[in-house]
């Protein structure tokens, strides 16, 4: 469960605590943090939507796009582990990130890091003309004709 400060308390505790597991807040490898009015980030998205998801859920067999910059703000071995799950649950992981774009942009973001070894598709999504590319990439295609889309699957 993630917890969001109001408003009107910044800077105070967030705790994203998935009870019964490791790594859960208050343990090690735990993503307790000071925020000023934002959530636990990917990391407990993530495991929320695994969690009400996964395993029997949509998640299975699906297609999964995921749209971030990669900047993680939890703990990006949290963030790994979920994207390991995700990986084997789902028949595609496909990764949209807007700065991909940019020239010279490297995933060196902790998060990105984290989470690239596990996406079978990491693509540009700062544009229209880049989401019409996702879109096929979601049916199986490449972004661009004869450029290898970089992920899990190294194609």
């Amino acid at each position: 469960m993630c917890t969001v400060p109001r408003p009107r308390a910044a800077w105070r505790p967030v705790t994203c605590a998935r009870p019964g597991r490791p790594g859960s807040s208050g343990s090690p490898g735990g993503c307790a943090r000071t925020s000023a009015g934002s959530g636990c980030g990917r990391t407990c998205g993530l495991w929320r939507f695994l969690d009400r998801w996964g395993r029997r859920g949509t998640a299975r067999g699906a297609v999964v796009v995921l749209l971030s910059d990669g900047w993680e703000r939890g703990d990006p071995k949290l963030l790994a582990e979920g994207m390991r799950r995700l990986h084997r649950l789902a028949h595609r992981v496909i990764w949209a990130n807007p700065l991909k774009a940019r020239p010279g942009y490297a995933p060196l973001a902790a998060g990105m890091a984290a989470a690239l070894p596990s996406v079978d598709a990491f693509v540009e999504g700062h544009s229209l003309a880049a989401l019409e590319r996702l879109a096929r990439v979601v049916r199986g295609g490449r972004p661009v004709e004869g450029v290898p889309v970089e992920g899990a699957d190294g194609a």
